[in-house]
């Protein structure tokens, strides 16, 4: 500004500054700016209410639903496969001996007895023929609840024999019936379109035993 000593200034005189002198004055003298420390972001942590040392246990099972189960029904016994287990308990006319076995109808042999297999004989006939009981005695069964035999028929005649009359069409007795030798019991009937046969068996003391051996010749 050209000022001479003693540099005096008056009111309303204009002076010039240098910016140059002035930034560089600033720069050698004011300390660089800091920026301040930035605090790491901390999410906010929820806290829990401390459990005392009953409530510290292993956590619970969740609570079990049992679903009520249907009450199940009892299964209908299965009806006997033998013959031999159907009888009343009792013996026949205070346990009279079988005097004379008779057929219990005409025909031929279309099956004989087989140990192991066949239990009786099956006789040829027509359907709808009489069956006669071949001795007297006691109805002990009368229906259809045994497999392989059809409506059935078992007499028993003591306590050590019984008769069995299977593949009829028509019953004509019940249980509990006496019967005398050749009274007529039932009716031969037709299964799976097969030619018609009157199943026959003899059981001794339980046993399934040849009918021929015990029916008379012919």
């Amino acid at each position: 500004n050209h000022i001479d000593p003693p540099y005096r200034i008056y009111a309303g005189q204009r002076l010039l500054t240098g910016k140059s002198g002035v930034a560089r004055e600033a720069s050698e003298t004011s300390p660089a700016a800091v920026s301040p420390p930035v605090k790491p972001f901390q999410a906010p942590v929820a806290t829990m209410p401390l459990r005392s040392a009953a409530n510290s246990a292993a956590p619970a099972s969740p609570p079990t639903v049992s679903a009520a189960l249907p009450a199940t029904a009892t299964p209908p016994e299965s009806p006997s496969s033998s013959v031999s287990a159907v009888h009343d308990g009792s013996a026949a006319d205070d346990n009279h001996a079988v005097e004379a076995w008779r057929w219990p109808l005409s025909g031929r042999i279309a099956r004989d007895f087989q140990e192991g297999g066949n239990k009786g004989i099956d006789i040829a006939a027509r359907e709808g023929d009489a069956v006669a009981v071949a001795a007297g005695g006691k109805v002990v069964y009368s229906g259809q609840g045994l497999i392989g035999y059809g409506n059935l028929i078992i007499v028993k005649h003591n306590d050590k024999y019984l008769s069995a009359y299977g593949n009829n069409s028509r019953l004509l007795v019940k249980e509990g019936d006496e019967v005398a030798a050749g009274q007529v019991v039932a009716e031969v009937g037709q299964i799976n379109n097969r030619e018609p046969v009157l199943h026959f068996e003899i059981r001794q003391a339980g046993k399934p035993v040849n009918p021929l051996d015990y029916l008379p010749k012919r």
